[in-house]
């Protein structure tokens, strides 16, 4: 599973590194978001898109990291289908 999330992120690029960065550009956010699903045995949608977007936006800083949390929403629902 967090390989396919790793993926996930990938394809989201919330701050549009690729293909010039290497593959586990996102990883320590990847893992972070990661070890909050592991901690929880029922993460909502939206605290989960909570969660990613305030992990980007600590990472990255507001003048880098601006998506909107729409974005986060989707990342969170296709994460979580993986869980299913």
């Amino acid at each position: 599973m967090n390989k396919d999330i790793i993926k996930i992120i990938n394809e989201w690029d919330p701050i549009d590194l690729f293909p010039l960065a290497p593959d586990n550009e996102y990883e320590a956010e990847a893992e972070k978001i990661i070890k909050f699903i592991d901690d929880k045995k029922n993460v909502s949608v939206g605290l989960l898109a909570s969660t990613i977007n305030a992990i980007f936006l600590n990472a990255f800083g507001s003048n880098i990291y601006n998506s909107e949390i729409t974005d986060c929403i989707t990342v969170a629902t296709k994460i979580l289908a993986l869980r299913k």
